[in-house]
């Protein structure tokens, strides 16, 4: 099983304003597959009681008739609710581009400029007993991009990509040298 699947193509307006993908970062779907395995649980559980409570099988139960019908009818809507939860939820995509940061929200495409960004926070949030990692960014205007470490399949890479970008727009260019026998501007090293 592929628990990768292939990225949504980048809309041309979107590549020619944001520059080409550099990196792409996809759903998690791991949680995806544990709810569906759970659903299917549910739904065949549900079943097992339902038949129970009919009789199948020779196998009835003291009081089966009513608590196997209070039992399976929930327990097969639950189920059914969260295998068809995991399909309707739509993917979501972070595309890492040379002059700015793409995302998709189901078929909703956001994009950031790396000049509207002031600044990348990373952190990991602990509330009674319950660990929140998330990294986001600032942005001049005051609203703010949060990635959720449970919701991104590569998060440690997408937040180590994130931040090098950010120290990379922060840092100003290296000034060019020039050297004094012959008054040229050598750029980085010299002839």
């Amino acid at each position: 099983m592929r628990l990768r699947p292939t990225p949504p193509a980048l809309p041309p307006e979107l590549v020619a304003r944001f520059g080409p993908p550099e990196d792409v970062f996809g759903p998690n779907l791991r949680f995806r597959f544990a709810a569906a395995v759970c659903g299917l649980v549910f739904v065949l559980t549900g079943a097992v009681l339902f038949l129970m409570g009919l009789g199948a099988g020779g196998a009835r139960l003291p009081l089966s008739d009513w608590i196997s019908g209070k039992l399976a009818v929930p327990l097969v809507v639950l189920g059914a609710v969260v295998v068809v939860g995991t399909r309707l939820v739509p993917m979501n995509w972070v595309f890492v581009c040379s002059q700015g940061l793409v995302r998709t929200r189901g078929a909703a495409w956001q994009g950031i400029k790396w000049a509207e960004v002031d600044r990348f926070e990373d952190a990991t949030l602990d509330h009674k007993g319950v660990t929140t990692r998330q990294c986001r960014l600032l942005l001049k205007d005051g609203t703010e991009w949060g990635f959720l470490a449970d919701y991104v399949a590569e998060y440690r890479r997408l937040s180590e990509v994130l931040r090098r970008k950010i120290h990379e727009r922060a840092a100003p260019p290296a000034p060019p040298r020039t050297e004094a026998r012959a008054g040229r501007t050598v750029e980085g090293k010299p002839e």
